[in-house]
């Protein structure tokens, strides 16, 4: 057994801690850190460039996480010009990676994204999203959900 981490676009410092932490392996979403001259396309000396910083740590990026944005969306409203460019980025994006080394890639297929309608205290003080479908006004859902409705908005929790 072995411990990893998934992260969003780590940087030096917070691979640094995740090498204290033990962590020898990554998954990495990347929003748009890998992109090279046209958004939503991956460049390979980015990707090296990733590898490169967190093994300088001790850690592996074994998986990156492959962006599709709303190609499902598009898909299902008929903005088929668009799903057409997304697809194109998606399949340049798997050879890139590919070509880089990645041994895998990861995708995230949530028609409606991740859907949160607040936070509350969790264990130690904790906080953590939450679900309550009592909850599950427009408002709520804009300001904490991820992915296919908004991007989360929220200020950082505090007990």
């Amino acid at each position: 057994m072995y411990l990893g981490e998934q992260l969003v676009n780590p940087t030096d410092e917070r691979m640094m801690l995740s090498a204290q932490l033990g962590v020898a392996h990554y998954v990495v979403e990347v929003g748009r850190s890998l992109d090279g001259e046209t958004a939503g396309r991956w460049d390979a000396g980015r990707i090296h460039d990733l590898q490169r910083r967190a093994a300088a740590h001790g850690i592996a990026v074994d998986v990156i996480g492959l962006d599709l944005g709303t190609l499902f969306l598009d898909l299902m409203h008929g903005d088929g010009d668009r799903a057409t460019t997304i697809l194109a980025n998606v399949t340049h994006n798997i050879r890139v990676a590919g070509e880089a080394g990645v041994p895998a890639l990861k995708y995230a297929a949530h028609i409606s994204g991740v859907l949160r309608t607040g936070r509350i205290v969790g264990r130690g003080g904790a906080g953590y999203q939450h679900f309550d479908i009592a909850d599950a006004t427009d408002e709520n859902l804009n300001r904490y959900s991820h992915g296919g409705v908004t991007v989360a908005d929220a200020a950082p929790f505090t007990a």
